[in-house]
């Protein structure tokens, strides 16, 4: 089960927050994803998941985050809720302040690298797992009808993306609540939580197009499926983003 988010943004969330003027926070996002999105869009699996497929996700991670940045983020976060007294919606400020081209590249770079680095110990088949022996299997997961050998490889995979998820959701939680000097631009954060959030249906009904057309041309990628579903999902958060802002600014 591919949990490309949130359980690999666990590795890099950290250092936005403590180094929050130093790191694109949305290329380091989306450049800890963007392995299994390369994938998804029909790219070789080694190859997004080593070296040499560096040069193409920073490029491809940063247009994305440029884009994102620009015409994603004000209007989807209009719709993020309040959960657990944490609201969301103030993410939306990221948009208020450009880093430097320089940032988002490095940023990108090492988003990419950090999921390459999870993904080599944890996928029984890549070279350095095999090299370390993390393809042996050690015990035998059985549930009901399913019965799967489990190497220790897979076991980091388990237990990695379980934790990193919680991981990840409880730091975005906790860095809205209480967001480090220069996470957010003031003004714009303060301007965002103001008054209650708009009705969520535009939001979710961009999303569910997307995600829909998906799923239909999944079948044509074989094995891919869900990871061509993630991608459909990268595509509505923008493209969803500025008709949401538009419709907002036409009013």
């Amino acid at each position: 089960m591919p949990l490309t988010y949130p359980a690999h943004q666990a590795l890099v969330l950290p250092l936005k927050a403590r180094w929050p003027q130093r790191f694109d926070g949305l290329a380091l996002m989306v450049g800890a994803s963007s392995p299994d999105l390369l994938f998804a869009a029909g790219g070789d699996w080694m190859f997004a998941h080593t070296p040499v497929g560096l040069p193409i996700l920073v490029g491809l991670v940063t247009s994305y985050s440029i884009l994102l940045r620009r015409y994603g983020l004000p209007g989807i976060c209009r719709f993020l809720p309040t959960v657990l007294g944490a609201d969301l919606r103030i993410y939306g400020a990221m948009s208020a302040r450009s880093p430097s081209l320089l940032t988002t590249l490095l940023s990108a770079l090492v988003g990419a690298v950090s999921h390459q680095l999870w993904d080599a110990l944890s996928h029984s088949t890549h070279p350095v797992a095999v090299a370390l022996g993390f393809d042996e299997a050690w015990a035998t997961l059985e549930l009901g009808a399913l019965r799967r050998e489990l190497s220790v490889a897979r076991s980091i995979q388990y237990i990695g993306h379980a934790l990193g998820s919680v991981a990840t959701v409880g730091g975005l939680l906790y860095l809205a609540r209480n967001p480090p000097k220069g996470l957010f631009h003031p003004d714009a954060a303060a301007r965002l939580v103001e008054g209650p959030p708009p009705r969520p249906w535009p939001l979710a009904a961009g999303f569910a197009s997307v995600a829909s057309g998906g799923l239909l041309a999944a079948p044509s990628f074989g094995g891919r499926t869900l990871f061509i579903l993630l991608a459909a999902l990268a595509i509505a958060v923008p493209l969803t983003g500025f008709v949401i802002e538009s419709a907002q600014s036409a009013r």
